[in-house]
């Protein structure tokens, strides 16, 4: 008689249930996953909720439920992924208002208003017509500076729901930051209106904190926290406050306030993570550092309170120690900052071929992926990495030709270092992908006449370009400059002198209109014109083009 193990037997039941199948299969590992994935998230364990929803992922890349689970972890832990999860839900839901809003607020979050502006003016026309889209507009035109365009917004929306304090919150915490005392004044009225409206209380209790905090009102802002800490919706963030207010206030019991705060947060993943960055800029990195091995080893081995870890030793500059502890750390989604920390340390330890090969594992975690490659951007600008920031913002500009923000960066950069045959290059790219960009085939002229690059045909490139637009200053100095460079001196000098006095004094075109009047004998004239072309950063080869002129006179 055949024996049938019991293994066998489940093993047909879960065929026959269909779950046996690879496609049961992977239904069966997304629900599971997720399910532990929320477990672990409800504990504040990061680490192995991220790990569940990767394997959740891994069987569904378009599980929505996943990926807005992984952004608001991302989110919640200050995580610069927060803006790739976000766009991702944008990407499998296109028309839900709440994804792009939410993608909006993350894009601010991380300092990227570029990509805050252009998901909004994504957003269909009847959607603009919504108190939730001026809202939200008001927030990026705030976020970008542009007070008046954030007070019509914010005034837009309550006009479209006069009834939702909200707005008038908005509004009201607006001014109450600018410059005009009766205009901040009118705004902290308007707050302590709101304070006594549940709806908004603790929001209207916050501002007014903080601006009691900058004009040194410590005996108010203190009495303000202590309202706002009464609050049922009283956050940990909250808390810090006052202890920010104890602190700028020297008050004696600032040290007991702290140290009842550590107690609490102790236990708490992000209540740690927030506690140990606020010490981190507030006290002393030795401080905070000390304060964060006394945590519980599951919440100290978690990402987030690794990354302020990182950042006590780096602050610091204990570069051995920083390196020994990355060694032993993975960072998941965030490896590729994991490993660029290393490079920190091992190139302030002047491992300098070891800082090099690690730099290529930095580049190679990126994966070509444009919020990580922004992320890293940033950090390497303000380390003042200009190699590092190169390297980063030529594969933005090669792989994703429509950020703008990176080809001015890279511009600047190259510019900034004397690199002008890298200028050249990242210009003719321009014209590549958009042959009608007339400022990018403008330069390409320019800067191929500086370097004597004839494959560009810059003669007829500043010609063309000339022809197109002829009243525009920068085109009509390239023209004349060609003219130059073709031995036809006094067709350049007529040319240049149908510009305005303030255009011909602008120092992006005085020198070349220097060197056109040294060319024509007018010598007296010229020095005037290449004092002015000093005021600004040149590239080599006009230094010395200007240089061998002056030299004349």
């Amino acid at each position: 008689m055949r024996t049938f193990s019991y293994a066998a037997l489940v093993l047909s039941l879960l065929l026959v249930a269909g779950i046996g199948s690879y496609r049961g299969y992977k239904i069966w590992t997304q629900d599971h996953s997720l399910k532990l994935a929320r477990q672990f998230a409800a504990k504040s364990d990061l680490n192995n909720a991220l790990l569940s929803l990767r394997k959740a992922l891994l069987a569904n890349p378009a599980n929505l439920e996943a990926c807005r689970l992984m952004a608001d972890l991302a989110e919640g832990a200050k995580s610069p992924n927060a803006v790739f999860w976000r766009s991702r839900l944008v990407e499998l839901e296109p028309d839900a208002l709440t994804n792009r809003f939410a993608l909006v607020r993350a894009a601010i979050g991380a300092g990227d208003t570029a990509l805050a502006a252009k998901t909004l003016a994504e957003v269909k026309p009847e959607a603009k017509q919504t108190a939730a889209y001026h809202k939200m507009a008001g927030a990026v035109a705030l976020a970008t500076g542009r007070y008046p365009e954030a007070e019509q917004h914010f005034s837009e929306a309550m006009r479209a729901e006069p009834d939702n304090p909200i707005p008038q919150l908005s509004l009201a915490v607006l001014r109450l930051q600018r410059a005009d005392p009766q205009l901040a004044a009118a705004a902290r009225a308007v707050l302590e209106g709101l304070r006594t409206n549940a709806l908004v209380r603790p929001e209207a209790l916050r501002p007014l904190a903080v601006d009691a905090l900058r004009h040194q009102q410590y005996a108010r802002a203190l009495g303000l926290t202590a309202e706002l800490l009464r609050e049922p919706q009283a956050s940990f963030n909250d808390r810090l406050l006052e202890l920010e207010i104890l602190h700028a206030a020297d008050q004696p019991r600032f040290a007991t306030a702290l140290a009842a705060l550590q107690h609490q947060a102790a236990t708490n993943l992000m209540s740690v993570f927030e506690l140990g960055r606020w010490m981190l800029s507030t006290t002393t990195p030795a401080a905070a550092w000390a304060w964060l091995q006394t945590v519980p080893p599951h919440v100290r081995t978690n990402l987030p309170v690794t990354m302020v870890a990182a950042d006590c030793q780096l602050a610091a500059k204990n570069w051995a120690a920083l390196q020994a502890s990355l060694d032993q750390q993975a960072w998941g989604d965030l490896e590729y900052l994991r490993l660029t920390y290393r490079t920190r340390a091992l190139r302030e330890q002047s491992f300098t071929s070891a800082a090099k090969t690690e730099w290529t594992k930095v580049m190679k975690a990126a994966d070509g992926r444009l919020d990580r490659l922004i992320a890293l951007q940033r950090v390497a600008a303000t380390w003042d990495w200009p190699g590092e920031q190169e390297d980063l913002l030529w594969a933005i500009v090669n792989n994703y030709p429509g950020e703008k923000g990176a080809v001015r960066a890279l511009a600047e950069l190259l510019y900034a270092g004397g690199k002008t045959r890298s200028l050249l290059t990242l210009y003719a790219l321009l014209v590549q992908n958009d042959p009608t960009d007339l400022t990018a085939r403008n330069n390409v002229a320019a800067i191929a006449m500086l370097l004597n690059a004839s494959e560009h045909r810059p003669f007829e490139l500043a010609r063309q370009v000339f022809d197109q637009q002829r009243d525009n200053p920068f085109y009509v100095s390239t023209y004349a400059y060609s003219l130059y460079l073709q031995q036809r001196v006094g067709e350049a000098v007529r040319l240049m002198r149908q510009l305005k006095p303030d255009q011909l004094e602008n120092p992006s075109i005085s020198g070349y209109y220097g060197l056109l009047l040294v060319a024509s004998g007018e010598k007296a004239a010229a020095k005037r014109y290449f004092d002015l072309a000093t005021r600004i950063r040149q590239l080599p080869e006009e230094r010395e083009l200007f240089r061998r002129a002056a030299a004349s006179l």
